[in-house]
């Protein structure tokens, strides 16, 4: 018997979206657990606000400067904790922070440096959601023929 392509289609689908989200948390994860290393300089952030909706717009940006050249940045950190802390609440426009700033590439920086356990749970359930909605397919492939 023949596999129902379309199901096949659909189940490669989330099985490669699981794999790709699982390979972009662990890059998350590393690069976080480095940052931790990272040399800091005093940053001030310079919009916070409530994300609206689904609009990509930012909301979220601060500024530093390192040996002269200023530099600004949106990303908080590589992997966070979503909806414990909003960014608006714990980092209001103004507030000074510590900029942890990839020395290699100063572009690259974070206030929120390492890997909260909870983050990466989080993070990987989006994985083993997609794993199993795949593997969900496949059983039901496999009792269908």
């Amino acid at each position: 018997m023949r596999a129902n392509p379309v199901l096949a289609a659909i189940c490669g689908a989330f099985l490669l979206f699981g794999v790709l989200a699982a390979v972009d948390l662990a890059f998350e994860v590393r690069d976080g657990l480095a940052a931790r290393a990272w040399p800091t300089v005093e940053g001030e952030v310079t919009m916070s606000r409530r994300h609206q909706g689904r609009s990509r717009l930012k909301d979220f940006e601060y500024r530093y400067t390192i040996d002269g050249q200023d530099y600004e940045n949106w990303r908080a950190a590589f992997v966070r904790v979503p909806y414990v802390n909003p960014l608006h609440e714990a980092y209001p426009a103004g507030r000074r922070v510590a900029v942890h700033y990839d020395p290699d590439d100063p572009e690259r920086a974070v206030i929120e440096p390492g890997a909260p356990l909870l983050g990466v749970l989080v993070e990987s359930l989006v994985s083993a959601v997609m794993f199993g909605i795949a593997g969900v397919l496949v059983f039901y492939g496999y009792l269908r023929r």
